[in-house]
């Protein structure tokens, strides 16, 4: 399907790294002068930003080595 181009060109792709922090996060000693608390006290977001893209790179990786195989047989 992805040869056939059914789902158009792959130009983007997102991750991230989610994991449940909040008991960390309101623990008193957990972070204890850690920069990843100080971070969380300034500023939202993801500062992981590259964190989740390896698994989805692996996975374009495969496709792509398993559809050219294929193309092969």
């Amino acid at each position: 399907m992805i040869n056939q181009g059914v789902f158009g060109d792959l130009t983007h792709a997102e991750g991230a790294y989610i994991h449940d922090l909040r008991k960390h996060l309101l623990d008193e000693t957990y972070y204890e002068d850690q920069w990843q608390i100080k971070h969380h006290l300034k500023k939202d977001g993801n500062f992981y930003t590259t964190h989740g893209l390896g698994p989805i790179s692996i996975i374009w990786i495969l496709v792509e080595v398993i559809f050219t195989i294929m193309l092969f047989l």
